[in-house]
């Protein structure tokens, strides 16, 4: 079994092609449903950067794949679905982000680590 890391999450997300940050304002129905599936199967998987993911994603995950009744009733609801995807997309866009791996990022990413690295530099002057 593969690793999951934050590049299958970028992927996976990218599939549906558009910005799942708001999914949680879509009609409450069954079109992510599959998207949702999927993601409980990365998060199931042991890795370095599922180690990083706030628990309780990774808790409804490995519940929801055990078949927990409470939470395959709570999940039920494509609402909640939707929220939780939600919460997980801006998670990972934010690690992207950080990391310098969010598509069309890495002009501007590079800039603002020339800017940190410029107050850095300020902060140890104002030292001396």
């Amino acid at each position: 079994m593969k690793a999951s890391e934050l590049e299958d999450y970028l992927e996976l997300f990218e599939l549906y092609g558009k910005d799942l940050g708001s999914a949680y304002m879509e009609p409450a129905d069954e079109r992510y449903r599959f998207l949702f599936e999927q993601l409980c199967r990365l998060l199931s998987r042991p890795s370095q950067f599922n180690l990083t993911m706030p628990k309780p994603f990774v808790t409804t995950a490995q519940r929801y794949l055990a078949g927990d009744e409470g939470t395959l009733a709570k999940m039920s609801d494509p609402e909640v679905r939707h929220f939780m995807l939600s919460d997980l997309h801006d998670y990972v866009e934010l690690q992207a982000r950080l990391s310098g791996r969010w598509p069309g990022q890495s002009e501007a990413h590079s800039t603002e680590s020339d800017l940190e690295n410029d107050n850095d530099n300020d902060n140890d002057n104002d030292s001396n």
